[in-house]
């Protein structure tokens, strides 16, 4: 192979990956190193193994290296500070382990990308470091960078990308973070301890994506900006009314698609609005504003306090394709618009609220459904005839993924009636459609 390429004389650009029906199943071929003319290195899902040897610190001509998805290990070498022209680094989805210091960037004053995530690598550089590169896009998902918020981030980056998920960090965000946030187009801390208040999050870059899923969060909702494509703020502790959350930017036309606030405490204790404000009817608790936000696809509120019934300022989110609302106390009939409005729907799940009467024929109209959720309500009578019509929950796989938010559901039907002496009747979507 060495002799092959060097028939062509000066070689810039390599790629070799099993996307391209190669499998090496052992270490980087040694003879790569000596190719020091190369600018661009792509060997990501080349079933590559084993530790990288210090030679590729010969490679001071490499600007864009991509080493993902493969099952390198050990520490990274302590030579990768030498490649001083490197613009992009793809670590991710390796085996890495071990420390990660100053030295291995040193040099780097080029660089602008780096992917880490999906490795077990420790960051250990002094709080007082200053990088020599200006970063674009970091991602660390999965390394150890805590309990410490980094204070890495506090230097001259333009960050637009940034992903420090799963990095064990259980401290609150500084003031000099939160000001940075209207640079990013993806902001994602999910899965830490983070604790403390979320501010106003005003963004910059249109469609902007931001998830702050699992930490501990408290206090009021955020105001949001009219940019943000996806917010996940689900499974803290935050507590407010959605009046208050999406009602403050009515002015503004906003193109949220998937808003996700699973498990948190909205509604825990009655808002203060009510004192101010007499005899205000349940739907209240929904803002009309929520009807507004016709770019919505995906709306998920499962596991708060939610209370009335639903509101038909709802059925103005024509595109929605997910509504997630198990787990509150909502009342009343299962409205008919539901079928008749929304009918872009694929996932319904109106589980364990207070639901009561039949389950009315217009659900029928959903012929997209494929996720139908309405257990442990106080439903009564006898299940539609025409639910026959949901053939698109008869499926080869169990189990679809809500794009938007990478949530999975299981593909079913799942009833809960009070009729013949409050006889369950659950049913699978395959019982359903024989």
């Amino acid at each position: 192979m060495a002799t092959a390429l060097s028939f062509f004389g000066r070689v810039t650009f390599v790629i070799l990956s099993t996307s391209f029906g190669n499998s090496f199943s052992s270490s980087i071929l040694d003879w790569l190193y000596s190719f020091s003319p190369i600018e661009s290195l792509s060997l990501f899902d080349a079933s590559l193994q084993g530790k990288i040897s210090n030679a590729i610190g010969n490679m001071t001509s490499l600007i864009n290296l991509d080493l993902s998805d493969n099952k390198l290990s050990k520490n990274l070498p302590k030579s990768f500070g030498k490649l001083k022209n490197l613009e992009i680094r793809d670590i991710s989805d390796n085996l890495f382990e071990g420390d990660i210091d100053e030295i291995l960037f040193t040099n780097l004053t080029n660089l602008r990308q780096f992917h880490g995530n999906g490795n077990s690598l420790n960051l250990k550089v002094n709080p007082n470091w200053i990088p020599p590169f200006q970063l674009d896009t970091m991602r660390l998902r999965s390394w150890n960078l805590g309990p410490q918020f980094p204070p890495l981030l506090h230097s001259k980056t333009q960050f637009k990308v940034l992903d420090i998920s799963k990095s064990r960090i259980s401290d609150s965000i500084p003031s000099w973070f939160w000001q940075m946030t209207s640079q990013f187009y993806y902001l994602n801390i999910s899965h830490n301890q983070i604790h403390g208040q979320i501010p106003a999050l005003l963004v910059t870059y249109p469609r902007a994506i931001f998830d702050f899923n699992s930490n501990n969060f408290s206090g009021l909702l955020p105001r949001i900006s009219s940019n943000l494509r996806i917010l996940d703020i689900s499974s803290n502790y935050l507590s407010d009314s959605l009046s208050n959350f999406l009602c403050s930017r009515m002015n503004e036309t906003m193109i949220l698609e998937a808003l996700i606030l699973i498990q948190n405490r909205l509604f825990g204790q009655k808002p203060k609005l009510l004192d101010e404000v007499a005899k205000l009817v349940d739907h209240s608790f929904f803002p009309p504003s929520l009807g507004t936000i016709r770019f919505l696809h995906s709306l998920h509120l499962a596991n708060n306090r939610l209370l009335g019934e639903l509101p038909p300022q709802l059925k103005n989110c024509q595109h929605l394709t997910t509504l997630d609302l198990n787990g509150n106390e909502f009342k009343g009939h299962i409205p008919e618009w539901l079928g008749l409005g929304l009918q872009n729907l694929i996932i319904l799940n109106l589980g364990s609220n207070k639901f009561h009467g039949s389950i009315p024929n217009e659900l029928c109209a959903l012929v997209s459904l494929q996720v139908l959720d309405l257990s442990h309500n106080n439903l009564s009578g006898y299940l539609p005839k025409c639910i026959g019509n949901f053939r698109a929950m008869f499926k080869r796989d169990d189990y679809i993924l809500e794009s938007l938010t990478t949530t999975f559901y299981r593909r079913e039907v799942r009833i809960r009636t009070n009729n013949n002496n409050e006889k369950e009747e659950e049913k699978s979507a395959a019982a359903l459609l024989r």
